[in-house]
């Protein structure tokens, strides 16, 4: 555990909040201009456009430049699927499958573009759903077989500029900033169904759904790899999830038990 943080110089750093100590991770000859941390991989971008891997725990040494953009990356993202997504002020998005083999390669690189400034990007934790702002508009995409479809923009009003976002640890809520000062929580859901007037099932992606029963107030996640097509419960306390490939069983008040 510790901070992660990146300096003018062009070295990103890891400050052990038990040792105290200071190890380095990054190291280029640009300044840090945006950082991405997703479990232990760690991606850097520097404003001579460089984009730089490595995985926290591993030395200097380790790290190794992955992709050069456009133009430099003030928002970069990184999902725990490998996913990365890249953007600037020239409107291009660039996604990316990152490959953690030697040396660390990019799969699937896609590259959209916006037209518009690009600000702030974030994965959602089931992985599957991005969100790039310009100015005061959120950008959607999801995940369809390995490529990203812009689905939807959304626009908040008087927002002027979104300047962060952040989805909680279950994906259910998307906090943003602005530089007005003013903070906005949404809820996150593709689509919602209340079963026995008791369980309400959120869909929160293709592949990841929250299952929550209103008597009691607990609720439970599944996720899986391949995209939820149905779902049935059981005597109210096991479910049944048919997903693209897989069949999940399991015990809503026991989840863990999967």
């Amino acid at each position: 555990m510790g901070i992660i943080y990146g300096s003018s110089t062009g070295k990103v750093k890891l400050i052990s909040t038990q040792s105290n100590r200071i190890t380095n991770l990054i190291s280029n000859s640009s300044m840090v201009i945006a950082l991405g941390v997703c479990g232990d991989q760690l991606i850097a971008g520097f404003l001579n456009s460089a984009i730089f891997w490595t995985s926290i725990g591993y030395t200097e040494s380790n790290s190794q430049q992955i992709m050069t953009t456009s133009n430099p990356a003030y928002a970069i993202a990184i999902s725990h699927l490998g996913h990365l997504c890249t953007c600037g002020s020239d409107g291009r998005i660039t996604f990316a499958q990152i490959s953690t083999t030697t040396p660390v390669t990019l799969n699937n690189k896609q590259i959209i573009e916006l037209n518009s400034d690009l600000n702030c990007a974030s994965f959602s934790p089931s992985g599957n759903v991005a969100i790039v702002t310009s100015l005061d508009k959120m950008n959607i995409f999801v995940l369809d077989s390995h490529f990203w479809k812009h689905t939807q923009t959304i626009v908040i009003e008087g927002f002027n500029l979104i300047s962060c976002l952040h989805f909680n640890k279950d994906g259910t809520k998307l906090v943003t900033g602005s530089v007005n000062g003013s903070l906005e929580l949404f809820s996150c859901q593709f689509k919602k169904k209340i079963i026995n007037e008791r369980f309400e099932i959120s869909h929160l992606g293709l592949n990841q759904v929250l299952i929550k029963d209103t008597s009691t107030s607990q609720s439970a996640i599944f996720r899986s790899n391949s995209e939820i097509k149905e779902i049935k419960l059981v005597r109210e306390t096991f479910v049944v999830i048919w997903t693209k490939s897989t069949l999940i069983l399991a015990n809503i008040n026991f989840p863990e038990k999967v």
